[in-house]
């Protein structure tokens, strides 16, 4: 295995809304940034290029609460108010 040496002033864990705006955000004012990610890699052909065919791609808000419950994680949906 390669010793990397390279140093980054930020690493922003997940790529997400949140995690993508904010390593934008970091390298705009000039840090170098660390993007880690986990999910599942996409590759260009995975996206529709007709809006027609985005739908199955989006995520709806569910009519009720819903508590999602995985291995290591809990969500609380709330589509109320």
């Amino acid at each position: 295995m390669s010793k990397d040496n390279t140093r980054y002033d930020a690493i922003v864990i997940g790529s997400g809304f949140g995690g993508s705006i904010s390593a934008l955000r970091l390298s705009e004012k000039g840090q170098r940034v660390l993007v880690l990610e986990r999910g599942k890699k996409y590759s260009p052909g995975d996206f529709p290029r007709d809006v027609r065919k985005v739908d199955n791609l989006l995520w709806r808000y569910p009519k009720k609460k819903t508590l999602w419950v995985y291995t290591n994680s809990i969500f609380l949906v709330d589509s109320e108010p």
